[in-house]
Order: structure tokens, then sequence, then C-alpha cells
């Protein structure tokens, strides 16, 4: 079933297994020094190129990896990875979990093949879809960074600011109760 087909494992264990799948395949340039194996998350650093994904600020995530890229011994862009965004299993990060409270909210990239909760010193992972067996099944590509700032805790901010506000102009006497 290929909305459960299991990624080729890249050289360090991965639990990456492509759920459900984001439109078509995206090409990005490669960092220098960078080896990209498949099933591993893909991230654009803050020149645009293309490295694993690791627990740092300022870093996009675009996706997963589909094609084997390596530009150990190129400079930054002689070669393309190939990516795909979609909803994919990633480790929990132990210690830092993800929960079933987050369902819907973003998570954060930890590691290329591990999620975490919390967001200090880290960039967007994507949102999380559910949790299967003690992995993290999570929305990935450019798509779920966009709709990261409509997660729920940003939605429950935006209710108390309208509910103050709602307040403040029944005080005033701008609007009424029935």
């Amino acid at each position: 079933d290929i909305r459960r087909q299991r990624l080729p494992a890249f050289p360090q264990t991965t639990n990456a297994k492509r759920i459900e799948g984001l439109g078509r395949d995206r090409e990005y340039p490669v960092l220098e020094a960078t080896h990209l194996y498949v099933g591993e998350l893909v991230v654009l650093d803050s020149s645009g190129y293309a490295k694993s994904g690791t627990a740092a600020t300022g870093l996009v995530c675009v996706g997963v990896c589909v094609e084997e890229a390596n530009n150990a011994a190129g400079v930054s862009g002689a070669i393309t990875v190939k990516v795909r965004g979609g909803i994919y299993l990633f480790n929990n990060k132990s210690g830092d979990e993800v929960t079933i409270a987050t369902i819907g909210d973003v998570c954060y990239i930890s590691t290329n093949e591990e999620v975490c909760l919390t967001s200090t010193s880290k960039s967007v992972a994507g949102v999380v879809e559910y949790l299967e067996g003690g992995l993290v099944a999570v929305r990935v590509g450019t798509w779920p960074l966009q709709v990261g700032l409509l997660a729920k805790r940003s939605l429950t901010l935006l209710c108390l600011r309208l509910g103050f506000l709602f307040a403040h102009l029944l005080a005033l006497g701008v609007v009424a109760l029935p």
C-alpha cells in the first residue's frame, strides 16, 4: 500500500515512514559538504541550501529526502536533492515527547529523524497529525510551516485577545449582550 510505504533506511536508524504525500517532489540545491540519505528530514538553511534536519533556529523544513544526494566533495548548489512533503512517522524525543495534547499543533526538529515538543533553539518540523506506537506522525513540507501560525496555541491566544477586545467594547457600551 503506497500510503504506508516504508522508505529505505539511511545509515542511521530511522522510522520515517510515508503515510500520505503532498503533491509532487521538489528539488533544492544541496549545501557543500553534505550527504543526504533517503528518509531523513531535509531543511533549508538561511541561504536556501538543503541539509539534514538538526536542532537549530532559522531552518525551514521542506520534507523528507526521497533520493540520496551526496555533495560531500562539492560546493554549495553543485547538486540538488529530491524532497517530498507529506505525513511521515518520526521518532519522539525521549524527555521532550510530543503528546496527544499536541495533535494539530506544531512540533520541532530534534534530529534528522526525531521530533520534539519544545521550541527552544529549534525550528518547526511540521504539524502533529497523530501518535502511533511511540512514533509521531508529522505533516512536513513548506505548507505546515505556513499554517503553523494557525496551530492550536496560536488560535487559543487569538481567542483570548478577541475575548478581551469584546469585554473592552462591552465596557465602553459599543456592544451589548441580548
